[in-house]
């Protein structure tokens, strides 16, 4: 079996065996990227790139074909989001309503998928992490064209899951003015960072429980070596110490000493636990996966045969010597061919030498055209021509310093909400003559959902541009549901609105609804802006359009419509709504 530990600047790789019921630590390396793989500014193609070079010098010392693979990937890396949802609300509901959570506090512009666990049965609430795609799909097919087998990726905290799988645990990582814990059970995911103060425990959280009683509970672990004083700090708390390759066999000195402690942590977790179908997995599809846990799948890890176990690749030297005489037989027979048949037929070599003497003077010739026509074009009207161009563009500038103040530029989050309100409200317009079953709109796109006849026509072209078109038969009947995804076009708006919607004013509009549910989630502080997200949801389908309208006209300049989710019932329900906003006030500069 193999890990892989992606750092910020370098690769981590290990190999070890399982034997009859021990582990044995085979091969570790350490290979640095060009460039780190995060950095926003790099192009998918380099970040491909960099993986494959640095996977073929791993390469040449450990050998992957036929071996499960397991890659962690840092924490920092990643951002996560744990909601509650009420009674009346689906597990679907629940889930958009997690992923929407998660970009309200970190938005991003990157490839992004969401991985999750839903907590239903325990309690309302849903776990969403979202990881970019950018270095996690090109690193799965590297691996793939290696041989092996992409068994499990995630991140290295939920490594430390596998250790306990049955029940879960908390793991404290040491920082430099704290703790950073990491909770997970098959009950709840928490994390937070923890300090101990005046004999008592401070609370920064993430995610989960706000009272220590309620987070540090169950199997306590404390990753490396403590010291005197951090050691009395869990004093009140039954913990256990896990330390790096502890009860782990290591063939000869193998590990280099430039690997972090921090490293060999994450290694040794990976190496003694279980995180398949434990711990959440980017390698599976995106989307809430379940806690999947099998004692057989441990028993047939630990039972691997000693004839699985693969040592350091090396090259033979032997084989190096014998391709090199192979070589050089070539060069030698070529060598007497090439007199032979020069000696019999020289005019050959006299053709070859005129074929090449005539496509060096015709690429000569080309790329002198190409070098010195630009200096040749030039003159003195080109030059007025620019100069012409540059006053222009001067005046063009002066007179934008004195445009309307409606003409300013206005933000792109409430150019992004006013066009899915338009577009939601036009798509509506098709509800009382198709039978709509699903409209879900939000980044420039609508997914959408109709039932009718395999030839239904739907004019969904009045909305936008169509990407994707699916055809699915319901079962047993003679109808079909008609998919589509339409990317909506943006819509000009000018910033003259000042009209402002607060939360008071959402529950005034909707006090007379039935069946309404409005939530509003904590703030979440940027450099220009507190926004507050707000999750409504309301039935009915003149409710909903009213709701709708009522955002197009007075939404002004500070309510945006991030996400909106419309459904139907088979039932003859009335349809629901939801509606993800965020109130965003403007903070004042000082």
């Amino acid at each position: 079996m193999i890990y892989l530990g992606i750092n910020d600047n370098h690769l981590l790789c290990a190999q070890w065996v399982n034997e009859d019921g021990k582990s044995l630590l085979t091969s570790v390396t350490k290979k640095p990227f060009q460039k780190s793989i995060f950095d926003s500014s790099r192009t998918e193609n380099e970040i491909i790139s960099d993986i494959n070079g640095t996977l073929h010098l791993i390469r040449e010392e450990i050998s992957f074909g036929g071996e499960k693979v397991y890659v962690s990937v840092p924490d920092s890396y990643c951002n996560s989001a744990l909601v509650s949802f009420d009674n009346d609300m689906t597990e679907n509901d629940g889930w958009e309503f997690a992923k929407w959570t998660v970009d309200q506090r970190w938005p991003t512009d990157e490839p992004v998928e969401y991985f999750g666990r839903s907590f239903v049965n325990t309690s309302n609430d849903i776990y969403a992490i979202r990881v970019p795609t950018t270095f996690t799909e090109p690193l799965k097919l590297a691996i793939q064209e290696l041989g092996a087998d992409t068994t499990w990726m995630g991140t290295e905290s939920s490594v430390f899951f596998g250790l306990n799988p049955n029940l879960g645990n908390t793991i404290f990582f040491v920082k430099d003015n704290g703790y950073r814990y990491f909770s997970y059970t098959i009950k709840l995911f928490q994390d937070g960072f923890a300090r101990f103060y005046k004999n008592d425990w401070k609370l920064d959280v993430l995610n989960g429980a706000t009272s220590s009683k309620d987070v540090f509970k169950g199997a306590l672990v404390t990753a490396g070596k403590l010291s005197y004083r951090r050691k009395k700090h869990f004093e009140d708390l039954r913990t256990t110490n896990f330390e790096s390759l502890s009860n782990i066999n290591v063939e000869a000195d193998i590990v280099p000493k430039s690997i972090s402690e921090f490293s060999l942590l994450v290694l040794s977790a990976v190496i003694k636990g279980s995180v398949v179908g434990v711990a959440i997995n980017f390698f599976d599809l995106p989307g809430i996966q379940e806690y999947r846990y099998s004692k057989d799948k441990d028993l047939e890890k630990s039972t691997k045969g000693k004839s699985a176990r693969k040592k350091i690749k090396k090259r033979s030297k032997s084989k190096d010597r014998n391709f090199l005489k192979f070589m050089l037989y070539i060069f030698f027979f070529s060598m007497i061919g090439s007199v032979v048949v020069y000696d019999q037929k020289p005019e050959l070599f006299s053709n070859l030498l005129h074929l090449a003497k005539d496509k060096t003077s015709q690429v000569f010739h080309n790329l002198s055209s190409k070098v010195f026509s630009p200096v040749e074009n030039s003159s003195p009207l080109s030059d007025d021509v620019k100069s012409l161009d540059s006053q222009e563009n001067i005046v063009s500038t002066i007179s934008s310093e004195f445009t309307d103040p409606s003409d300013e530029i206005v933000p792109d989050f409430l150019i992004n909400s006013r066009s899915l309100i338009s577009s939601v409200i036009n798509t509506l317009n098709l509800y009382e003559d198709y039978n709509l079953l699903l409209l879900s709109g939000s980044g420039g796109r609508i997914d959408l959902e109709f039932l009718g006849k395999k030839s239904l026509i739907v004019p969904v072209d009045s909305i936008g541009d169509v990407l994707n078109y699916s055809l699915r038969q319901v079962s047993g009947e003679d109808q079909y549901k008609h998919g589509f995804l339409v990317k909506y076009s943006a819509v000009s708006i000018s910033n003259e609105s000042n009209s402002k919607v607060n939360i008071d004013n959402l529950k005034s509009l909707t006090s007379n609804m039935k069946k309404v549910l409005l939530k509003t989630l904590p703030p979440i502080f940027d450099s220009s802006y507190k926004r507050t997200p707000v999750i409504l949801r309301v039935e009915g389908f003149d409710n909903i359009m009213k709701i709708l309208n009522y955002l197009s006209a007075n939404g002004g300049s500070n309510t945006t419509l991030d996400k909106f989710v419309f459904k139907t019932f088979e039932n003859n329900l009335d349809p629901s709504a939801f509606y993800y906003i965020a109130i965003n006030d403007e903070l004042d500069s000082k």
